[in-house]
């Protein structure tokens, strides 16, 4: 089964875009360390697109370590996410560090307790079918979900393509068509290391 967690890089140009990102438990836990995933990220309106990195960077039987870099309109921003196995099935960011040009701060407790759990008990939206995705990374055999963010004060519909076969994350694609945003799974990798401690 899919499961969700809605990743928020509170200080990029590229939010919005990274809210229709989800990743799927058993593709992060069943990934090895150093395993990476890039997506290039489109919004309508700009002309330029982005590229978007999660790597696992670290893993253990109890924890395991997601970094996510990007590339925002001020600059580069990279995001360290420590995980704990918190109960049968669930993971809960434990720790986080947010890097921002040269600027380095860690999550508030408060930004760690708004973060939703990995959990096997959740599924990211509603299941709309299965269908073959094809991308610059390969063709996936896909699950298709739909679901309504909250955004701006308003609902947003995103729509979901994941794959167990799409590690480290289990995105291969996400589309908010309504903002013109479209995350698409462009390269994946193995060797990743720790770029922020």
């Amino acid at each position: 089964m899919i499961r969700a967690l809605a990743v928020v890089l509170l200080v990029t140009g590229v939010a919005q875009a990274q809210e229709v990102v989800d990743l799927d438990l058993h593709a992060v836990t069943a990934a090895k360390a150093g395993a990476w995933a890039e997506y290039k990220i489109s919004v309508r309106d700009r002309k330029k697109t982005s590229k978007m990195r999660y790597a696992l960077v670290g893993k253990g039987d109890n924890w395991m370590v997601l970094e996510i870099e990007t590339q925002a309109d001020k600059g580069p921003v990279l995001m360290r996410l420590e995980y704990a196995l918190t109960g049968p099935g669930t993971w809960s960011i434990s720790s986080g560090r947010i890097m921002a040009g040269k600027q380095k701060r860690d999550l508030s407790p408060d930004e760690l307790r708004k973060s939703a759990p990995l959990s096997n008990r959740s599924e990211p939206g509603e299941l709309v079918g299965s269908e073959k995705v094809t991308t610059p990374a390969g063709t996936f055999d896909c699950f298709h979900y739909q679901k309504q963010i909250e955004l701006d004060g308003g609902k947003l519909a995103v729509h979901l393509w994941m794959s167990e076969r799409a590690g480290p994350t289990g995105l291969v694609k996400s589309v908010a068509p309504l903002r013109g945003i479209e995350v698409v799974l462009a390269k994946v990798g193995t060797g990743a290391v720790s770029k922020l401690k």
